[in-house]
């Protein structure tokens, strides 16, 4: 009697421990699905994401001519443009289509003549009226810059604010000025390959009151590096 009991408990006790190591292996399988959906859920999400654009920079230098608005009636030495100009630039692109740069410039001399008259805050020492000058000037910009690009060419559109000096040699003596201007450029690139391209550019300044600091243009050409 007590033998057939114990072997008809032995069974029960089996099954029970097996019915109680199921829902253990269950949880595992469970726990081991959703590790899967999720690494799967979190590939394609990354799929999914569209691709940043890197950030590029670059560093450049432009060599070139200028011209500057100077008035040349009646000046028979009167020479609009100048030699020796060069400008320097860097920057960066963090999107596909926009960037910013900066750019700092110095000029050669330019000879013409100016109107004193329309000149405020000069010593009477200079002289009033119409009078012969050499000016020279240099400066530093921060622009905005739209770009495109189609295969090896890039093609940008530069606007920004820039802080110029300019010297003014009069025969009664020189004047130095300052002055923030506005500024503004066209420009062509052609690739070489993935780090080096060739510039051609034209840089405008804007003039106050075109007397001792006229309008400027600089054209340049020039090299630039990617990185």
């Amino acid at each position: 009697m007590h033998a057939s009991q114990s072997e008809s408990i032995l069974p029960a006790r089996r099954a029970r421990r097996a019915q109680a190591r199921l829902p253990a292996s269950a949880c595992g399988r469970l726990r081991a699905r959703v590790v899967q959906a999720v690494v799967g859920a979190a590939v394609l999400f990354a799929g999914a994401l569209p691709v940043a654009h890197a950030a590029d920079t670059y560093v450049g230098l432009g060599l070139g001519g200028s011209r500057q608005a100077l008035n040349c009636q009646g000046y028979a030495a009167c020479d609009r443009s100048s030699t020796g100009n060069f400008k320097l630039f860097a920057g960066v692109e963090p999107t596909e289509h926009l960037g910013v740069e900066l750019m700092a410039w110095r000029l050669g001399e330019a000879q013409g003549r100016v109107n004193l008259a329309q000149a405020s805050g000069l010593p009477s020492a200079l002289g009033t009226g119409w009078a012969a000058a050499r000016t020279r000037s240099q400066g530093v910009a921060l622009s905005g810059v739209a770009r495109t690009q189609l295969d090896a060419w890039t093609f940008k559109a530069r606007f920004g604010l820039g802080h110029v000096e300019a010297t003014t040699k009069l025969d009664t003596g020189s004047v130095r000025s300052s002055r923030w201007a506005p500024v503004w450029g066209l420009g062509a690139s052609y690739a070489l390959d993935k780090s080096w391209a060739v510039h051609a550019d034209w840089d405008g300044v804007g003039a106050r009151n075109g007397v001792l600091q006229p309008r400027t243009d600089l054209f340049t050409v020039g090299l630039s590096r990617r990185f």
